[in-house]
């Protein structure tokens, strides 16, 4: 017997919509409401899926709340990226919840939020990643680095909660393994989408003679850093997990031309022309880039474990889930059943001048392009997670 015809899934999405990060967080929520179009014309949606948006103004105190508000209007689903730090204390609150009230169980999907502990230390059955952790993309990243003899004087920036911490900690220690002549010649911490100026660190940087500089900054953050550097005409290159997010490119301009590199899951430039095209009708609809190509994955991935579920109850949807493989835009994916860690493909990327069919980024005249590829079992990492399973399953 089929899912019900009656049964609602509805979808809280709580990440920031106002404040320094509604940008990101405005962009997320649109792409994923396109993707439950989509999924809702599917012919096997058996119902239809519906999208409630909370905005927890990029804080702890605040996605809680949105939480207890998502959960008293029958959401079983919470969709949050923006900060580890939200997705830490969300886990915290959903275990909680669902011990007191299984019958009104939770499942936290995170899109974006990489601190490891998230998927090792402080692993749950309530919690799947779908994106690659801190530790996937920094392996990936000092690896390309090891392999670029002009780095030789790295500066660290970081914004100063338990994502950057962890980041500049796994940035050091990579770096020191695989290429123990680099200097580490100045790390700066700084409050999460609370400084409007970078020149002054851009000016530190160059003072200390870096040649590059490594960040895990996001958003505003990271847009409004770039902008520092370029406007001093600074010859700096970056390493990024995040140049691919919105409104970096244009930030950065036309003078970042090989000299940004970003470690990431997709970029237009890197699937096949059948999915550039339904990007590029997503550009044409809302007349901004299509990023968060992950949020496909997740939205169809549920919509596959909801079906063999035949359930919109979150345990058994969470079984569906584990070890549940999927042919994503840019290769096969699978859900690690142990720590509930997608695994998948990874990509060095350039920004650079555009040139041929490549697909401009943001309306410029620059371009990502794939310096090399990560097959998903080489970004695969094995997990300490202890995976603590509903009491009911043992």
């Amino acid at each position: 017997m089929g899912l019900p015809a009656q049964a609602q899934t509805r979808l809280a999405f709580i990440d920031p919509l106002s404040g320094p990060f509604a940008l990101t967080g405005e962009l997320a929520l649109r792409r994923l409401r396109d993707e439950v179009a989509l999924r809702n014309a599917l012919p096997t949606a058996r119902n239809a899926w519906e999208v409630l948006a909370l905005d927890n103004k990029g804080t702890v105190q605040e996605s809680l709340i949105a939480l207890r508000q998502a959960i008293d209007q029958d959401a079983r689903v919470i969709i949050q990226g923006q900060s580890s730090a939200v997705a830490h204390a969300l886990i915290e609150a959903i275990h909680r919840h669902n011990e007191r009230d299984p019958a009104r169980a939770v499942l936290l999907l995170n899109y974006a939020a990489t601190d490891p502990a998230l998927t090792e230390a402080r692993c749950s059955f309530w919690h799947f990643r779908f994106d690659a952790h801190l530790g996937m993309r920094m392996e990936a990243l000092t690896a390309h680095i090891a392999r670029t003899p002009e780095v030789k004087r790295v500066y660290l920036i970081v914004q100063d909660y338990a994502f950057g911490h962890e980041f500049a900690r796994a940035a050091r220690a990579l770096l020191a393994l695989r290429r123990p002549d680099i200097q580490i010649v100045g790390e700066d911490r700084h409050a999460l989408g609370q400084v409007r100026d970078f020149a002054p660190y851009i000016a530190k940087m160059r003072a200390a003679h870096a040649d590059t500089v490594l960040t895990g900054n996001w958003g505003p953050d990271l847009n409004l850093l770039v902008k520092a550097a370029r406007e001093s005409s600074s010859a700096l290159r970056f390493y990024t997990f995040y140049a691919g997010s919105p409104g970096a490119v244009s930030a950065m301009g036309e003078a970042a031309a090989g000299r940004v590199i970003d470690v990431t899951d997709w970029h237009i430039n890197a699937t096949t022309r059948a999915e550039q095209q339904r990007a590029e009708k997503f550009q044409a609809r809302y007349g901004t880039d299509y990023h968060f190509a992950r949020l496909h994955t997740l939205v169809q991935m549920l919509h596959a474990a909801t079906l063999q579920a035949q359930s919109t109850h979150a345990l058994p949807i969470a079984l569906a889930l584990e070890n549940r493989r999927f042919m994503g835009e840019t290769g096969e994916v699978q859900m690690r059943r142990f720590d509930h860690q997608l695994l998948m493909p990874l990509y060095i990327a350039e920004l650079a001048k555009r040139e041929g069919t490549q697909i401009a980024s943001e309306s410029s005249a620059l371009a990502w392009r794939t310096l090399q590829t990560i097959p998903a079992y080489v970004a695969t990492q094995p997990t300490s997670c202890q995976l603590n399973r509903p009491s009911r399953l043992q």
